[in-house]
């Protein structure tokens, strides 16, 4: 029996918070020699030299519901089974009872919130997966306070039971930042109409626009399952049409290069469990305009700017106060002082002290 096991799983994308985090865990666990762990992931390109992986691919054609649950029960039986510590960080997994002590990664609770997936996986995460989560998981880490507050809030588990521990961020080490800005602003994520709050962030563009505007808009991100939605908006209005620019999904080093020349990023999402994008900008030289939910006010701090994100008028407003930004040694400094207060190295420590792990 091994001592622990690590489920990793790609969500969408390569470039999310959360999969920077399992990259970087991995890279952290395999620098140690932890040949004691079996990852099974769908992560590709992992840093494991001395790690044992177990890859399952993810670009098999789709099975039906049926046989993904049996895919997942035989996950978590052959996990439980198999070792004695079960880190789950699996997207959509089953927990059952186990005799191996099971700690789960909640990153957030969107479903709790929002509307933001098909009827049948919504019901499958509020009603299966999180409750059975909550009852056998021995520990939750969270990756933010305003996560677990969401935790406590929908679920009834003793508060000591969920321990927070933050994203680390990287900061631009090459120390290079556009000097120089061009007139648009970006936006980093997955093109979701609904929970990204696109629609309203695009609606206020246009008004922004036709009273004067300068600056044009860049879309970053894949598609999403609402994403129709947003290409209607743009197709249906001559102005956005002309102002709004979609790149889709970019290599990491294209998302930097635009970033650094970006005079603003625009991140208004009426909810998540985190916010990285907003770390990634700040260390890139990059002023943020985000909604003022909770947890973009624990990540952004000081250094970001906040609107309503169901304030159309109030975003307008916005824009043109962030086409102003002085990008001064004073500004600079206080991005990097924000970057610095999310380190990889302690989030990586706090987890080893979690998971008893001794690296």
């Amino acid at each position: 029996m091994r001592k622990y096991v690590i489920l990793l799983a790609l969500t969408h994308g390569d470039q999310g918070g959360s999969i920077k985090h399992l990259r970087a865990y991995s890279a952290h666990l395999n620098s140690f020699r932890q040949n004691n762990a079996l990852i099974v992931t769908n992560i590709v390109g992992l840093d494991a030299d001395n790690l044992n992986v177990l890859y399952v691919p993810t670009d098999l054609p789709k099975v039906g519901p049926y046989i993904s649950i049996m895919l997942k029960l035989a996950i978590s039986f052959f996990s439980n089974f198999y070792s004695r510590l079960v880190i789950i960080d699996f997207f959509n997994p089953i927990f059952l009872p186990s005799r191996a002590t099971q700690v789960a990664i909640i990153r957030d609770l969107g479903e709790m919130e929002l509307f933001k997936y098909d009827a049948l996986r919504m019901f499958y995460r509020k009603n299966i997966m999180l409750p059975l989560c909550m009852r056998f998981a021995k520990k939750i880490i969270s990756i933010s306070e305003t996560t677990k507050r969401d935790i406590l809030k929908h679920f009834d588990v003793p508060a000591d039971k969920v321990l927070v521990v933050h994203h680390g961020a990287d900061l631009n080490v090459n120390g290079e930042v556009c000097e120089v800005k061009s007139e648009y602003f970006i936006y980093i994520g997955r093109l979701d109409a609904v929970g990204k709050n696109l629609i309203n962030t695009l609606i206020a563009f246009e008004k922004y626009c036709i009273n004067g505007g300068r600056c044009d808009m860049v879309l970053v991100g894949s598609p999403w399952r609402n994403t129709n939605q947003i290409y209607d908006l743009i197709d249906n209005s001559t102005v956005l049409s002309k102002r709004v620019m979609i790149k889709g999904f970019v290599s990491q080093e294209a998302k930097v290069k635009l970033l650094r020349r970006a005079q603003c990023l625009i991140f208004l999402s009426k909810y998540e469990g985190f916010g990285h994008p907003i770390l990634e900008a700040h260390a890139n030289g990059c002023a943020v305009l985000c909604s003022n939910i909770g947890v973009f006010k624990e990540v952004g701090g000081e250094a970001a700017y906040f609107v309503g994100p169901e304030d159309i008028e109030e975003i307008e407003s916005s824009y043109f106060k962030m086409e102003e930004i002085t990008y001064d040694d004073a500004t600079m400094e206080q991005f990097k002082r924000n970057v610095e207060r999310f380190d990889w190295a302690q989030n990586f420590e706090s987890y080893d002290q979690i998971l008893g792990i001794n690296c």
